[in-house]
C-alpha cells in the first residue's frame, strides 16, 4: 500500500453484483412462498399435554390459516 491507489477488477466486480441480485431475487420468491404457499396441520408445532397448553401452536396455526 505505498501508492495508496487500489485496483479494481471491474469484471470480477459486476459478477458479484450479479450473483448477489440473484440472491435479492431468490429471496423475494422465498419469502412470498413462505407466506402464501405453506400447510401447517394443527398439531405440526406441538401438542398440548396435560397440565400444559402450548398458547403459541395454536396462535401461529390460527395466523397461519386465516
Amino acid at each position: 500500500m505505498a501508492s495508496g491507489r487500489y485496483r479494481v477488477d471491474l469484471s470480477a466486480l459486476d459478477e458479484v453484483v450479479k450473483k448477489l441480485n440473484g440472491v435479492i431475487s431468490d429471496l423475494g420468491v422465498a419469502g412470498a412462498g413462505s407466506k402464501y404457499k405453506t400447510h401447517c396441520p394443527p398439531g405440526a408445532l406441538g401438542e398440548s399435554v396435560a397440565g400444559a397448553t402450548f398458547a403459541e401452536a395454536k396462535k401461529l396455526h390460527a395466523a397461519q390459516a386465516a
